[in-house]
């Protein structure tokens, strides 16, 4: 057989990327198009008549049919096309087979929706009902919150002076209020009963406010216009985000086919290892790219870091901000209802503390990032760049962290069962996250988990054959020590430190052990001083971290550690199963319902996350003893240590803070080392280096615990990507 040369290895990638985009837009086509393709065939059929009215607070049109065959509606209204808020109607329709009104079902009422309905014969009539389309912007108690929509220039340029009955009602609606000269200005309350927010062009086209009787409006809520038609094409909607998912689905279920070639070569071909280094690049950059427009760059607490910068550069440590003289008057301005009744102005989730506004996220991005890009250019640095820089610098790390463990204790192994390992930590790091919600938040946490997982790496190797090597050890502990400048609690992490340098005590001499050691806290000691003067500059001692005096949801002031908060937060941060619905994206937000009556700070979850990354699960084998006789000492300290970390960063996140998506990469990637470390002992406990397949010649099978294994992993994929549809945020 002639041994295949390098052009016809290009040959067979370039023909399997085609053909894997072909199958992908095939796939968008008829698995989530597949209703505008049937559309094709519809034709369009206008009712014989309709009429309107209002009934019981609801809004219905009525359309009438000579017996014809209705295969989808087509609705538009007159909401903005950037609404934010809830807007529902029902569709109900009297056929052959029901003499009465029956619900085809609820449907979204947004500018121009179309839906494919089935009813059960040819249609008589067909009834669209709309309750009161309720925004998000919450009026409480009759006052209007301050991030009004509708802004004074533009209403005193749309609305005359004259005092006009109609004119003063949609003011009203919307908040403002009309002054004896003409001007416009801020209503200081908002009456209950009258819609808010929107643009006065909706408020002129039905009488919008509350009236006696049934129909009473909710402060918040109006009235929204609409109509429809019937046997209309549905539009094409092409998603990239799924074409991307299901394209990079199909490689990666082609790369671990049984005969896949990388089933037989081995881990250290250096090219297979740049491979993964530009695969990992293009994910990274492309989860950011089709995500970055959900942000709002632009918003206040988006911009903290370029803030800070700014100080910097002036040579102080606050923001140049200045409270309010209300807030700075209040006795507690850490009470947030009491600012929100007061009607104080603040900035939020920064951290106000004796008269000053601070930035309370680890300051080592903006040294990294902000600072020296404003010193040089005068410009800011849009934070995604920073964030697609340090997810970069993370999914670099955990690739390198990986060879570091493969050199010294998992020896050799296949391609593919690399490429296993490493999604294991790619998935389970959460990277994902911070990639899809490139903003302030996540940039502390991603910054602090690359020096983390890098910082392991030279700890693994500066302490191999169980000797301290002090550069690379030296060089491991800055980089730890550096997480105490961007995400404090990952410091945890070392521990697992602790557990590589018990193994060299045992075979040094203990006048050179306790000099390698010595070496290796010396960084410790030096960031721990900095941060500590940073601290105590700003909050008055160097343990505060000014976390408490944030100005969000909550008084963390007097927040307390409370044991009855954790049962909940395990279960929803670790174990609560995903909701999944027959209806795309087919991923909704759970539920976090139970039995504590109490302040809990919780934010949309989509699922615990060993049901959102379940190659995490093989962790959990380590709770049985004959699977941990299977591990050598140090890795099995190792990975029991790194799972105790991930406990107890749930725990620590879910009382000092809540339960919150982003923070599941705090202990993701700890779960993630004990299951690499599971994996690699485990699955290949008297087998080659080839855990996944048994190879014969040019043909392969999957063995029964590598096609578990495998399909743990295209679970974990699918789970992923169901999240990324839904555009969580």
């Amino acid at each position: 057989m002639r041994k295949a040369t390098p052009l016809w290895y290009l040959v067979r990638l370039i023909v399997v990327i085609a053909v894997a985009g072909i199958i992908s837009v095939a796939a968008e086509i008829l698995l989530f198009n597949y209703q505008t393709v049937e559309s094709l065939t519809f034709e369009k059929t206008d009712p014989s008549s309709s009429r309107s009215y209002d009934q019981d607070g609801y809004h219905y049109v009525e359309y009438s049919f000579d017996n014809s065959e209705i295969q989808d509606i087509n609705i538009t209204s007159d909401l903005p096309e950037n609404f934010e808020g809830y807007s529902v109607c029902s569709v109900s329709a009297i056929d052959e087979g029901s003499s009465i009104y029956y619900k085809l079902g609820d449907m979204y009422l947004g500018p121009d929706e179309t839906y494919r309905l089935h009813p059960t014969g040819k249609v008589q009539k067909i009834l669209v009902s709309a309750g009161p389309v309720t925004s998000n912007v919450i009026v409480e108690n009759g006052t209007k919150e301050s991030n009004a929509r509708l802004h004074k220039d533009d209403l005193e340029s749309d609305v005359s002076s004259s005092a006009d009955t109609t004119q003063t009602s949609v003011l009203a609606g919307a908040g403002f209020k009309k002054n004896e000269d003409g001007s416009i200005a801020v209503m200081d309350t908002l009456p209950i009963g009258l819609p808010s927010d929107y643009d006065p062009a909706l408020y002129s086209k039905r009488a919008l406010l509350s009236t006696p009787g049934d129909n009473i409006l909710e402060p918040g809520e109006f009235y929204a216009d609409f109509a429809a038609q019937f046997n209309v094409q549905i539009p094409i909607d092409i998603s990239k985000k799924r074409l991307l998912l299901i394209f990079g689905g199909l490689l990666l279920a082609y790369a671990l086919r049984p005969s896949s070639s990388l089933h037989r070569g081995s881990y250290k071909d250096r090219s297979f290892v740049v491979s993964l280094f530009g695969i990992s690049s293009a994910i990274v950059l492309a989860v950011i790219v089709t995500h970055y427009g959900l942000l709002s760059p632009d918003a206040t607490n988006q911009k903290q870091y370029i803030e800070l910068a700014k100080a910097l550069a002036e040579g102080h440590l606050y923001v140049d901000a200045q409270p309010s003289s209300a807030l700075m008057a209040m006795d507690n301005p850490y009470d947030t209802n009491a600012r929100i009744a007061a009607g104080v102005e603040y900035l939020w989730d920064y951290s106000y503390f004796d008269g000053h506004y601070y930035v309370y996220f680890g300051i080592l991005p903006v040294l990294l990032y902000q600072l020296p890009f404003y010193l040089l250019t005068g410009s800011e640095l849009p934070v995604v760049v920073s964030v697609a820089i340090s997810s970069l610098l993370l999914v670099y790390g955990l690739e390198f962290l990986l060879l570091k463990m493969c050199n010294r204790w998992f020896g050799d192994m296949t391609k593919g069962m690399f490429l296993v390992l490493l999604s294991i930590l790619f998935f389970g790091s959460w990277v994902v996250y911070a990639c899809a919600v490139p903003g302030h938040y996540g940039l502390p946490i991603v910054t602090g988990l690359a020096c983390l997982v890098w910082g392991l790496s030279f700890w693994i190797d500066g302490t191999r054959d169980n000797v301290i090597r002090p550069l690379e050890s030296c060089l491991g502990s800055f980089l730890i020590a550096l997480t105490l400048a961007c995400r404090p609690q990952l410091l945890i992490g070392g521990l697992l430190g602790v557990v590589l340098l018990l193994g060299c005590s045992k075979r040094m001499d203990k006048k050179a052990f306790l000099k390698c050691l010595g070496i290796a806290i010396v960084p410790f000691v030096v960031v721990g001083l900095f941060i500590g003067w940073y601290n105590a500059a700003r909050y008055g001692s160097p343990f505060d971290f000014g976390a408490n005096y944030n100005l969000t949801t909550n008084d963390m002031t007097h927040r307390a550690f409370s044991i009855d908060r954790l049962p909940l937060a395990l279960f929803a941060y670790l174990f609560q199963s995903p909701n999944l619905v027959f209806r795309y994206p087919y991923l909704v937000p759970t539920d976090l319902a139970s039995g504590y009556y109490g302040l809990t700070i919780a934010e949309n979850m989509w699922g615990g996350i060993f049901c959102l990354v379940p190659l995490l699960l093989c962790s959990l084998l380590l709770v049985f003893r004959r699977f941990r006789e299977m591990l050598p000492a140090t890795p099995l300290l190792m990975a029991l240590c790194s799972f105790g970390c991930g406990l107890v960063l749930t725990i620590f996140d879910a009382n000092g803070a809540g339960i919150l998506m982003r923070y599941l990469m705090d202990f993701g990637i700890f779960f993630a080392i004990s299951s690499v470390v599971s994996v690699s002992f485990i699955w290949r406990a008297g087998s080659s280096s080839n855990a996944l397949v048994s190879v014969s010649g040019e043909k392969g099978s999957f063995k029964a615990a590598g096609m578990f294994l495998v399909a743990l992993l295209a679970l974990t994929v699918l789970m992923q990507g169901l999240w990324l549809l839904n555009n969580a945020v």
